[in-house]
């Protein structure tokens, strides 16, 4: 039997009953409602978790919520639900200067809520609010007195928050400290309007965990008291209860939630030691590959290089406790490595594989290795045409890797599990790139990656497009692959100049842990690179970057001589941050093709 409570300080007890009775209406299989209207009592709520034992525990905002409350709706394996009416407990950077979220929550007003609080990085340490403030005032006296009205300021002056006032600061990161944990403990968010489900979004949290409510019910007025109304928050909530109670929980979540709100707290107060750490890890335990690709310069392969088993352990045990994805490759071809020891890893800590292979070693015995923990399965495949794509990956057999894609498909589609192709378009595949769409989908790919050419040595000039051909030409032919991907209903990344992704597949896919965390760093942080942000690559001789790329200016240390903990925080990579807040980009930095494409 499922049983509810419904957590409440200032909902009028009218509206609590209203909802009562017509959820045990709606909700045969939970006759057992208990609803407390006593939120501001933990003790008592706590009392009647531990009582009831119920399987969701529905808030009614999340000031309502304490961490042992939490902690006990955790400890009786109950859901967590809240609703979210306004950004006053929920805006990362507003609270910062003490401003009144209720104004962005409104949609109508929301396009004239760009504050400096969504600007932050913009500006110095020290800038007082007021003046940041002024700036986005509307300049008609009438509409700028009903702005500051709604913002509970008489001036622009009120806001009046320094951000070099060591004591504010303390306080603040106490206070979103404490929220940071709340909000990580929480299993779902019900937002009443889109701008507050984008908000939320932005605090971190991922779009699984947030719903669109648009029966909730406006605490002012006769809201509450609209029988109507009433019956029609009923009939969602018990739609959303079948839904989510349907879920499988996952034991690592509310570390994983926690993180990826640090890294963006780091980022909202230019930090320099940063509380969050590195959510996606690529690592190898050796360099080997078994291909000689063009894109790979002969001269500047390394040695062979390998960890040992008791140093992959050891490093592992060090960054994949609050990891949430790995890259198991580091340069090299991951099916080649010790692949039966990082999956057995990546299965103890919680972390999803992100494999990229060239597809030459992928047997459907391989496959079965990571199925139950791959978010995504990428194969590097460049070409349709049998002389051009063993011309580029030198050493793989056309016919082999087509069925080997053709088998991985199959038992992804079993899974879920997205399959990606990826084909770097050269000189010598830029005008077949709709042929190569339609050759994909008949295998049975779900999504198709079209990327650039990275000018990475000297002779990789003699394969770029530059010069060759103009960009109206391809132009059209992007156009062509496009049109072809919406045929078919596969997806297409296009990585050519600006970044653009067509989604034309309508499958439900496995959660892929890669999917919200980029995105909200890339939109909100542009002079930030975002893989700095969020990822760290470890090489086979223990060589830690902060990049794919990996070139040896940007080299922060090497976690076989000192723990991972302490390169995080040092010096380097210190520098590296401030470089980005700054602008003044390092060496490594400052030429680099990827930032390009996403700043």
């Amino acid at each position: 039997m499922t049983r509810l409570l419904i957590v409440s300080k200032e909902i009028t007890p009218f509206y609590m009953e209203s909802l009562v009775k017509a959820l045990n209406e709606t909700l045969d299989e939970i006759p057992a409602t208990l609803v407390l209207n006593g939120g501001a009592q933990p003790e008592k709520l706590r009392r009647e978790i531990a009582l009831h034992k119920p399987q969701v525990v529905h808030f009614s905002a999340p000031e309502t919520i304490d961490e042992a409350e939490i902690a006990a709706a955790q400890q009786a394996g109950a859901l967590v639900v809240v609703d979210v009416p306004d950004l006053s407990a929920m805006c990362m950077r507003g609270a910062l200067y003490g401003c009144n979220r209720f104004f962005c929550s409104n949609e109508n007003a929301y396009g004239r809520a760009e504050c400096f609080a969504y600007r932050l990085e913009e500006v110095e340490k020290g800038t007082h609010g007021a003046k940041l403030f002024k700036k986005c005032l509307p300049s008609d006296k009438d509409k700028r007195d009903e702005f500051l009205r709604i913002c509970q300021r008489a001036n622009a002056e009120e806001f009046d928050f320094r951000l070099d006032d060591a004591e504010n600061v303390r306080k603040f990161a106490g206070d979103r400290r404490e929220n940071v944990r709340l909000m990580a403990g929480v299993d779902f968010f019900f937002c009443p309007n889109a701008t507050i489900m984008q908000c939320v979004k932005e605090f971190g949290i991922e779009d699984g965990r947030l719903y669109l409510d648009e029966s909730f019910i406006a605490l002012e007025g006769d809201g509450p008291n609209d029988a109507e109304a009433v019956q029609k928050r009923a009939k969602f909530l018990a739609h959303a209860y079948e839904e989510l109670l349907g879920r499988q929980k996952v034991a690592k979540q509310g570390i994983e939630r926690e993180n990826s709100t640090l890294i963006l707290q780091d980022l909202n107060e230019q930090r320099l030691e940063w509380e969050g750490r590195p959510m996606h890890i690529e690592l190898a335990t050796n360099n080997r590959c078994n291909l000689r690709c063009l894109m790979c310069s002969p001269e500047s392969r390394p040695e062979d290089s390998m960890m040992t088993e008791d140093e992959a352990r050891d490093i592992c045990g060090q960054v994949f406790p609050k990891a949430s994805l790995l890259t198991p490759s580091a340069g090299s071809e991951p099916l080649l490595g010790d692949f039966g020891l990082i999956t057995e890893l990546a299965r103890k800590y919680e972390v999803q594989i992100n494999m990229i292979t060239n597809g030459s070693l992928l047997t459907p015995e391989r496959y079965e290795m990571m199925a139950d923990i791959i978010g995504r399965l990428q194969i590097s495949f460049d070409s349709h045409e049998k002389e051009t794509y063993e011309l580029i990956r030198t050493g793989a057999k056309f016919e082999r890797v087509v069925e080997n894609i053709r088998q991985a498909c199959k038992l992804a589609a079993r899974d879920d599990v997205e399959v990606m192709t990826s084909s770097v378009i050269m000189n010598m595949n830029w005008n077949k790139m709709a042929e190569y769409v339609d050759f994909m989908a008949d295998l049975g790919v779900d999504t198709i990656a079209l990327q650039e050419l990275l000018i990475n040595f000297p002779a990789l000039k003699e394969w770029d497009l530059k010069g060759r051909v103009s960009d109206e030409e391809l132009q059209r032919e992007i156009e062509r692959a496009v049109e072809t991907a919406r045929r078919r209903e596969i997806n297409l990344h296009v990585g050519l100049g600006k970044p653009n992704a067509y989604n034309f597949n309508k499958k439900a896919f496995r959660r892929f842990k890669m999917n919200y965390l980029p995105e909200i760093v890339i939109k909100r942080h542009r002079r930030f690179c975002y893989f700095v942000a969020i990822y760290a690559k470890i090489e086979p001789d223990g060589s830690v970057f902060p990049c794919c790329r990996a070139p040896q200016d940007l080299k922060m240390g090497n976690v076989k001589n000192e723990p991972f903990e302490e390169i995080w925080n040092g010096k380097k990579y210190r520098q590296l941050r401030k470089s980005f807040y700054t602008g003044k980009l390092m060496k490594g930095c400052r030429d680099c093709p990827l930032l390009g494409l996403y700043s």
